[in-house]
């Protein structure tokens, strides 16, 4: 089934409503439509997608809000939904050990994306009117797709699930107050500053006027638990097949705008997303592994991004970082790379030697580099390719891609010379857009560890 003929089924369903078709009906047109939505086509299309940029995110985004600098990002405004953009993500990773010291990696992510432009909101400037599940067009008429992924990493397994869903039902969504994004029983909650036994905040009413200015007695800063010392709490759920999770996140510190004030750009085309995290979490709860429940403690990072068009059409990936110091300084780091920017040199997994610089005939000069030095108080340094370098140094075969699971990185005005390399280089997502992801540890001239995530690597034989 080609791109077109999957579009035109997809928007008959949306028109006439999915309602009105029987229950199998509906599930397979909600799987065709997550499957548009997402860029994931079938056999006959999946070239068609790649030519867009990874996973269709190059696509042309004509009718929904675009991402322009100087738009002043707000709290809690901005951890809710946004549906005048495209898509957008919540995104937790955290690096967690037992009590016997053994490493564990966790991630948990929901995904929103929309099948058509919303209509219009006079006087919305932020792409957040009708903030809430999905905006103003509820119920069967949402052109809201939600997707969910979910991950343990040991040093010896890979544990993963994936989710899908209808918007406009309840079945997933998000809201900035009180804050939580969910998809059937997976769920990252949000609750007040020193909240006790995690009860939500009571606080409601509007989510700020644009550009976070004066409304209800919100004046763009944080409210509802987000002080201005940043302290908040999360939980966080989720589990599939032989894996589970609960814990609780408390932030130390105030969210960490990416880019210029949040304006994260990804091309030398102008694409970008708004971007913001909060590296500074610490963690507590458990995890089921295989029927055993084991406490662990340590650190997590969440992050938010929306955008309606974050790629070009010609990049076919990326390489992300998000890595904790020893020092108490984070790294957010990233690579999207052109379609003719493959990684060159290398060696097999476990050989530090041999790693090609990713300049000249390898990409450089064509893969986009970004990032953000975050020092341990929370003050912010740009990163770009002229002042921080990523290198693969070893590579692993998985799921028949030739993935690189060592790495140089650099960013030589920090003193930061580190090789990072995977807990567990297996750590294969074999989800509907599949991709590695899973945690890493760091040696050289800082010690610590961190997340890792990469795309579009081909299965070898692929063009």
């Amino acid at each position: 089934m080609n791109a077109d003929r999957l579009s035109r089924m997809a928007s008959k369903v949306v028109s006439t409503g999915l309602k009105t078709l029987p229950i199998g009906a509906v599930m397979t047109a909600v799987a065709m439509m997550a499957a548009l939505a997402t860029g994931y086509l079938p056999a006959g299309g999946a070239a068609t997608a790649q030519e867009r940029g990874f996973a269709g995110l190059g696509d042309r985004a004509d009718g929904f809000a675009p991402v322009v600098p100087g738009r002043a990002l707000a709290f809690p405004r901005d951890f809710g939904p946004h549906p005048a953009f495209r898509l957008e993500w919540w995104y937790v990773t955290a690096n967690l050990s037992g009590p016997d010291g053994n490493p564990y990696g966790l991630q948990w992510t929901l995904f929103r994306q929309a099948a058509r432009p919303p209509a219009p909101r006079h006087g919305d400037k932020t792409g957040s009117a009708g903030a809430g599940t999905d905006g103003p067009e509820g119920g069967w008429a949402s052109p809201h797709f939600w997707m969910g992924h979910a991950a343990v990493t040991t040093p010896e397994r890979q544990f993963f699930a994936e989710k899908l869903a209808r918007g406009g039902i309840g079945q997933a969504g998000a809201a900035a107050r009180p804050f939580g994004a969910w998809i059937d029983d997976w769920q990252l909650a949000g609750h007040g500053k020193d909240t006790a036994d995690g009860a939500q905040d009571s606080a409601g009413g509007p989510e700020g006027g644009p550009e976070g200015g004066p409304e209800d007695g919100y004046a763009g800063g944080y409210a509802d638990g987000y002080a201005g010392d940043g302290k908040h709490r999360y939980t966080l759920r989720a589990g599939g097949a032989g894996f589970g999770y609960r814990l609780t996140l408390d932030s130390t510190a105030p969210p960490v705008l990416h880019g210029k004030q949040g304006y994260s750009q990804k091309s030398d085309g102008g694409q970008a997303s708004y971007y913001f995290s909060q590296p500074f979490l610490t963690a507590r709860g458990s995890l089921h592994v295989n029927g055993r429940t084991i406490p662990v403690t340590g650190t997590a990072w969440l992050d938010r991004e929306w955008s309606s068009q974050p790629l070009a059409a010609n990049q076919t990936g990326w390489d992300w970082f998000s890595l904790r110091l020893a020092d108490g300084a984070r790294v957010m780091l990233f690579r999207l790379r052109h379609e003719n920017g493959e990684d060159g040199g290398g060696a097999d997994a476990g050989d530090d030697a041999g790693g090609a610089d990713s300049g000249g005939k390898d990409g450089r000069d064509s893969d986009y580099i970004s990032g953000t030095w975050i020092a341990a108080d929370g003050g912010t340094h740009p990163l770009d390719r002229e002042t921080a370098a990523l290198r693969p140094l070893a590579f692993t075969m998985v799921a028949g891609r030739r993935v690189p699971t060592l790495w140089a990185v650099s960013v030589p005005a920090r003193g930061l010379d580190v090789r990072v390399r995977a807990l567990n280089p297996e750590s294969w997502m074999g989800t509907r857009i599949a991709y590695w992801e899973g945690p890493v540890t760091l040696t050289g001239s800082h010690s610590g560890d961190g997340y890792l995530e990469m795309t579009g690597y081909r299965a070898q034989g692929d063009r």
